[in-house]
């Protein structure tokens, strides 16, 4: 869709042409360009196959049932009839070709009519059709054999092989990589912006969802210390949750839709593979970073969070590479599904077994020695892991907890400071630090999108083989 209002039949045939002229492709095949469309619409992609004519193209088009003003507009005119030629000439010389064979064409009536009609096999006349339409082909066949119609090109030194040509043509486009970028990027923006419903319904989404976690879980610092404990680490683990499953949700719907135009344009060469996934990524970058903070923005403060500056930007920042990862996870999970049903479907068993080593349900000590490689690339994990010590790690004395003389903590429970929630729950010690935090969930971004890149290649290899 180009704007607002969309577009009519002409403009998509003038914008399919231009698409195709991306890269300047020396002969153009284009078949039935006028179908569906009205006379004026018709003659206006005629007209622009003229000027694709006049700058040097070679443009062969197949036409149905055209309009006289459409069809004198036509340079040359080959005729099939059973599978043979019957006429390939100017066009004003097929009017002459068909009086001398008897047929002239009556006054007022449009050729192209005239032509298909002596060249019909017509059931109650399919003897007499036949030897009609074999006066036309033997004709023509006869007047090949005298005329040497196609004489081979002297080539010098400096004249391009066949071979040459066609690893030139079946090279990438010509434009120079950033040049393919930008313009890959900027289209991928406009589909963004262009598509108001989806993004206000998300910014939505954040909304509500953040009031609503905000709510349930609102002000639990002022909670028992047994009962704080349990909502805070309640209330992170709802977050990463929520946002990595709408994050892949939403991306692996997209590519099953766009897959039709990747691989017209893939055909084509218009621009390398690699940039379809990486333009995707930037131009949504403000988006994922916009909703995932105004998400925050609304939870951090209701569910009572330390109210420390640098605390609700790491948190924030925490959130942001969540959102990212997920939707990383979602690429792999779209460039590898036939459809956006089966796409949705995948979803949920590939992200829950993720979601299970993030640190609440299972203790990173106790991780078993088989799913230790899947307990390394979840980025619930390292994200849980660094919330977690953003949260905890400073506090001191949360609590007075009982000597050897005596005292009862609630539900016999006792933290006295944040590094001991830490332990408890085998967080804080496996990566040691924020920083490695970060940089796991960093890598792990940019290796989801790798290996959805790498799932596309195998993906376009297996429709090779098919063909």
């Amino acid at each position: 869709r180009i704007g607002n209002r969309g577009l009519s039949g002409g403009e998509k045939k003038r914008l399919a042409f231009a698409s195709e002229l991306l890269r300047d492709p020396p002969i153009l095949f284009v078949d039935e360009p006028t179908s569906g469309l009205d006379s004026f619409a018709a003659q206006s992609v005629i007209l622009v196959l003229q000027e694709l004519v006049s700058r040097g193209h070679a443009v062969m088009c197949t036409i149905h049932q055209p309009s006289s003003d459409t069809f004198n507009m036509f340079n040359k005119l080959l005729l099939l009839a059973e599978g043979q030629t019957a006429y390939l000439g100017p066009l004003e010389g097929a009017l002459m070709n068909f009086e001398e064979h008897g047929y002239p064409c009556p006054n007022n009536y449009n050729p192209a009519d005239h032509y298909i009609n002596v060249l019909a096999i017509k059931p109650s006349e399919e003897e007499e059709s036949k030897e009609r339409v074999k006066t036309f082909t033997s004709a023509y066949a006869e007047k090949e054999k005298v005329l040497e119609l196609d004489k081979p090109p002297k080539l010098d030194e400096r004249a391009v092989s066949l071979p040459d040509e066609i690893r030139r043509l079946n090279q990438y486009h010509r434009e120079p990589v950033w040049r393919q970028f930008t313009t890959i990027t900027w289209r991928s923006w406009l589909n963004t912006v262009r598509d108001p419903l989806v993004m206000l319904l998300n910014l939505a989404q954040a909304f509500f969802v953040g009031i609503m976690v905000g709510l349930v879980f609102l002000q639990v610092q002022n909670d028992p210390i047994a009962e704080r404990v349990q909502n805070i680490v309640g209330a992170i683990f709802i977050i990463l949750v929520e946002n990595s499953f709408v994050a892949a949700l939403t991306v692996a719907q997209i590519f099953p839709s766009y897959y039709p135009l990747f691989i017209r344009e893939d055909d084509n060469r218009m621009y390398k593979r690699w940039i379809y996934i990486v333009s995707d990524t930037l131009a949504n970058f403000p988006i994922q970073i916009l909703f995932p903070f105004i998400y925050i923005v609304l939870t951090y403060f209701l569910v009572g969070f330390q109210t420390d500056a640098d605390k609700f930007f790491i948190a924030a920042c925490i959130l942001i590479l969540v959102v990212f990862a997920g939707q990383s996870v979602g690429y792999c999970i779209s460039v590898a599904s036939p459809n956006v049903p089966v796409a949705i479907t995948l979803v949920t068993p590939i992200v829950i077994p993720f979601m299970l080593f993030a640190g609440l349900f299972l203790n990173s000590d106790s991780t078993p020695p088989y799913f230790i490689w899947m307990e390394k690339i979840s980025w619930f994990k390292w994200a849980f892991d660094a919330y977690m010590i953003n949260e905890w790690k400073d506090l001191k004395n949360l609590t007075v907890c009982p000597g050897p003389t005596g005292g009862v903590c609630p539900r016999g429970i006792c933290f006295e400071h944040g590094i001991e929630v830490l332990n408890s729950y085998g967080t804080g010690t496996t990566s040691g630090d924020l920083g490695a935090d970060f940089g796991i969930m960093i890598g792990l971004v940019v290796g989801y999108r790798v290996l959805a890149y790498f799932i596309l290649l195998f993906r376009l290899w297996l429709r090779e083989r098919k063909r």
